[in-house]
């Protein structure tokens, strides 16, 4: 018996850990949709939240492309896209309201860091350029973060442990993104053997940057291609993202790839 067929069969629940409000969606959407009336599924998105202003450059232009100058109502509306797309869809969710990586500021600044903060927001936020966020390299002052949401993580696993059985699928972070790298780590320690990995998308498009975690893990690959029409129609649903993710048009959409300890 495969996975999935043994997720219907014993309809075991299902839980998808996203670091931001589309990402199980983007990258999960049509395995969700085909899972979503035949058992028990969750959506957890850990980051949704923004910081007050100042803003970085980044953070400015990204909310212009999108339509926005002021992030919470632009995470406000990022929540409320998302709360229709998962009742759509039929999946309960929930934001646990951490701040997005790019609105992350440092808590205790220097004397000399909040002077230049006024002139140039950069220098108070723990990644102030798109570069530092992309590189996969999480900051020391995000450890404490960290610590916190692995305290609800904990809290959901005894949830989970009530179960006879459950499901937990996760990031593969392709792409580096530092969001997507703490959810990953945080799910590994949390949820080891029962974990299923999903392809970042649309990261995936410039290259699988997890092989040598693949590899090192020996998860062995399954192909998801249905319910692709259905999965465009929920992407569609988070109209503040697509002119940033998808400037041109939303491009045909790829089969979806997991991985697993098959």
């Amino acid at each position: 018996m495969d996975l999935l067929t043994k997720i219907v069969n014993e309809k075991l629940p299902c839980y998808f850990i996203s670091p931001h409000l589309d990402d199980a969606i983007l990258s999960a959407g049509s395995l969700i949709s085909y899972l979503s009336d035949k058992t028990k599924v969750d959506i957890l998105t850990v980051f949704t939240e923004a910081s007050p202003k100042p803003y970085t450059r980044f953070c400015r232009k990204f909310m212009k492309i999108c339509g926005y100058s002021d992030a919470d109502i632009f995470f406000e509306d990022r929540r409320k896209e998302d709360e229709t797309v998962c009742k759509k869809v039929n999946v309960n969710y929930k934001h646990l309201g951490l701040i997005d990586v790019a609105w992350r500021k440092k808590q205790n600044p220097s004397q000399i860091e909040k002077f230049l903060g006024r002139l140039l927001p950069e220098f108070i936020h723990l990644y102030p350029l798109g570069r530092n966020f992309m590189s996969g390299r999480i900051v020391e002052e995000d450890k404490l973060m960290i610590s916190d949401i692995k305290k609800v993580f904990q809290s959901f696993t005894f949830h989970v442990s009530s179960f006879k059985q459950s499901v937990v699928f996760c990031p593969l972070a392709i792409g580096n993104h530092v969001d997507h790298v703490i959810v990953i780590n945080i799910c590994k320690q949390l949820f080891g053997a029962n974990l299923i990995f999903w392809t970042d998308y649309p990261y995936i498009n410039r290259g699988n940057t997890a092989e040598g975690f693949i590899k090192k893990r020996e998860l062995k690959s399954f192909t998801w291609d249905k319910n692709l029409e259905k999965k465009r129609e929920l992407i569609l649903g988070y109209k503040t993202q697509i002119p940033a993710l998808f400037p041109k048009s939303l491009p045909d959409m790829i089969p979806e790839t997991f991985y697993a300890k098959i």
